[in-house]
């Protein structure tokens, strides 16, 4: 039942109960003193003066000893107890002096005579303590009222002689009743103040229990939170701000656990198919969270567009980087640039190719191109180079052709044995092209697969840091709630010293009070003490928050620094991705050219079959080289070749094109060997459209 009432009401309780049991003490005081005093104001006007001066000596001893502490706890009242200690000390002598002018008896002379040896050392004690309270000697003022001193033994024998004296005059039946009364209201009030102190004990207990045990467990929960440990709950079944406050951190653990974590997990594995839960129009994690997975979402899709329009020979397409920001922008942006540097190389290089197709064997590639773009560049160009080469001397050949008839016949068999080392030997290459190939689109393949790692990787560090984030503001509203607990704990040891306060005071009224005040005079320290304990209980629940209070700062440091590796995490990512979309763009373009190296290895390596078996028939067809060579030469005329114009005007024309084979060492004057000898292997084809316009020579 305790722990559902609110902390303000338990603390304003407990006040309230002490303020009662203090009042109910501090009024059976009076009523005690009250009686007392009745009592023995019957017992003086009853006997004679003598009486009367002893219970004055002894009532001013004792307001002398509760004027001497007021004196040293109470510096602003010290000139008023200097002047009531001086006049009791003078009213203690002029009382004295009466007391032995009556009728006394030998007895009474004794105990006389053992006051007037301890009286003046009390006074000179009481007199030394003053000027030491004066001084600021707080060591020396309790020296000097320790037992032990001299001052605390003059006033031992000075009260115990007036107590004998009063002994010996007081026989009468009424003084022994009024004793006996004063006897009975000091054991009642004993037993009440035990009880006071006992139920104010167990409150202060209960109270500091209370607050202490939960906060302890708080502080233990934030730890483990500030170490990413989410499985940890308080369970505190509570009513009161603490049990609101555990709950709320319960709850706030939950969530991070049920759902941002789970989320973040599933987003990690590639699942994209969620729906973040949104708390209320306040919640800043789900939204977050919803917008991060629509985000990839669309990414996904984009760039899931990108490919299927490019895998479609669709080209033209690009990606709508505007719906993007910050990383997500450039991967869009990075597609659609690899997809510009792919477009811009195969259209020149297709509208090169059509050139060549209408016999135009000037045409190159000029764009500047890096990479396997540059390589197929300067392959296509080499390609026609050649081609063009090869036409030009097939053009001096046509002169030759004539001449040379004789001797195709005698080099058949040696073109026939070379076209199929030849042909041996492509095959060897279209092999390794191959084995390339595919290592290269295994090589693509991965670059891809490395790029979604590193696109998750990404993903899951920028939320880390949104959640960081999040953690780091919970963080400061537990910091803040501690505060707010230090103040209440401050107010409790206000109460204390105001506690201690008013046992002080309550000090000196039973030091004014005399003997009926000695027993609350014991109630009144007692009660000192327990606001002592107060004090110091709450000094220790003020370091506990302090404490909690230096972890949550600590939690603060440690999630920034948290949050800016995540930070360099989420930048290292990005870089990597750039790199990774570059190597699979460049393997793709990799392979690419080496499918068109290999095509044209295929197509040479049949060329060179075909030349093989063509070797074996050119001694057959030897007779008709030459009437074929003048055909050759309208077939050559027809292209336009980077040869000069006069060369270009003969094919035209007819005319000898200033080349011609020597021939030396044959009969009749012909050539002894050819100079044109191409290589085959240097010879690289095409596509099929030119090797049909090769084939239509």
């Amino acid at each position: 039942m305790l722990n559902d009432i609110k902390v303000g009401i338990k603390l304003i309780g407990s006040i309230v109960i002490v303020a009662l049991l203090a009042t109910a003490i501090i009024l059976y005081g009076a009523k005690v003193r009250h009686d007392y005093i009745n009592k023995v104001d019957s017992v003086h006007r009853k006997y004679e003066a003598g009486i009367l001066e002893i219970g004055n000596m002894k009532a001013n001893l004792e307001k002398m000893r509760g004027d001497i502490y007021r004196y040293i706890n109470v510096p602003a009242d010290r000139q008023k107890m200097a002047q009531s200690i001086n006049e009791i000390m003078s009213s203690v002598t002029k009382s004295m002096q009466t007391y032995k002018d009556g009728n006394i008896d030998a007895e009474e002379k004794k105990i006389i005579a053992e006051f007037d040896a301890a009286w003046p050392d009390m006074q000179r004690g009481y007199k030394a303590v003053m000027k030491a309270a004066d001084e600021g000697k707080n060591d020396e003022v309790k020296s000097l009222l320790d037992a032990g001193n001299y001052v605390f033994a003059a006033r031992v024998k000075t009260f115990a002689a007036i107590s004998n004296l009063n002994s010996v005059s007081n026989n009468d039946a009424d003084i022994k009743e009024a004793i006996s009364k004063s006897a009975g209201f000091s054991g009642a009030m004993l037993i009440i103040s035990g009880i006071a102190i006992a139920v104010i004990i167990g409150l202060v207990i209960v109270m500091t229990l209370s607050i202490t045990q939960p906060l302890k467990k708080g502080v233990l929960m934030m730890e483990e939170l500030k170490r990413g440990h989410l499985s940890r709950r308080l369970g505190i079944k509570r009513k009161d701000e603490i049990g609101l406050l555990a709950n709320a951190m319960d709850e706030f653990a939950e969530h991070l656990q049920q759902n941002v974590i789970s989320n973040m997990q599933q987003i990690s594995e590639g699942n994209i198919n969620i729906e973040p839960a949104i708390i209320d129009d306040s919640d800043e994690i789900g939204p977050a969270l919803k917008k991060m997975v629509e985000t990839i979402k669309n990414l996904v899709n984009e760039v899931n567009m990108l490919t299927g329009t490019a895998m479609d020979g669709k080209l033209d397409v690009r990606g709508n980087a505007g719906k993007f920001n910050g990383a997500y922008q450039d991967i869009v942006t990075g597609v659609n640039k690899t997809i510009d540097a792919m477009v811009g190389p195969i259209n020149e290089a297709s509208e090169a190719l059509e050139k060549i197709a209408g016999k135009d064997m000037t045409a190159r590639m000029m764009g500047a191109y890096q990479g396997d773009f540059a390589k197929i560049k300067e392959s296509l160009n080499l390609a026609v180079e050649n081609l063009d080469k090869a036409l030009h001397q097939v053009a001096i050949g046509a002169d030759q052709v004539a001449s040379a008839s004789v001797q195709v016949s005698t080099g058949g068999q040696s073109l026939s044995q070379g076209a199929s080392e030849q042909a041996s030997s492509l095959e060897e290459v279209s092999s390794s092209l191959q084995e390339m190939s595919s290592m290269t689109k295994q090589n693509a393949l991965n670059a891809r697969e490395a790029k979604g790692v590193a696109d998750q990787a990404r993903g899951s560090a920028d939320k880390g840091v949104e959640s960081m984030n999040r953690m780091s503001l919970a963080i400061n509203q537990i910091k803040t709630s501690s505060d707010a607990t230090a103040k209440i704990v401050k107010t409790i040891d206000e109460i204390a010293f105001q506690t201690n306060l008013l046992a002080l005071n309550a000090a000196v009224e039973a030091a004014r009070a005399g003997d009926a005040g000695k027993g609350f005079a014991v109630v009144a320290e007692e009660v000192r003490n327990l606001a002592m304990r107060s004090a110091e209980a709450a000094k220790n629940t003020a370091n506990l928050i302090e404490e909690a209070v230096k972890n949550s700062d600590n939690g603060v440091h440690i999630n920034a620094e948290v949050l800016k590796n995540f930070q360099e995490i989420t930048e290292r990512t990005n870089k990597v991705s750039q790199v990774v979309a570059e190597i699979a763009a460049a393997s793709e373009q990799q392979d690419q050219g080496i499918s068109q190296v290999n095509k044209a290895v295929e197509q040479m390596n049949q060329l060179t079959q075909q030349n093989a078996a063509n070797a074996e028939e050119s001694a057959s067809a030897a007779q008709e080289m030459s009437s074929q060579s003048e055909e050759m030469r309208s077939m050559v005329a027809g292209f336009k070749l980077t040869a000069s114009g006069d060369f270009n005007q003969n094919l035209r024309s007819g005319g000898p094109s200033g080349h011609r084979l020597q021939n030396t060492g044959m009969p009749g004057g012909s050539s002894g060997a050819s100079g044109f000898q191409p290589d085959p292997r240097k010879v690289i084809p095409l596509d099929d459209r030119d090797h049909e316009v090769l084939e239509t020579f």
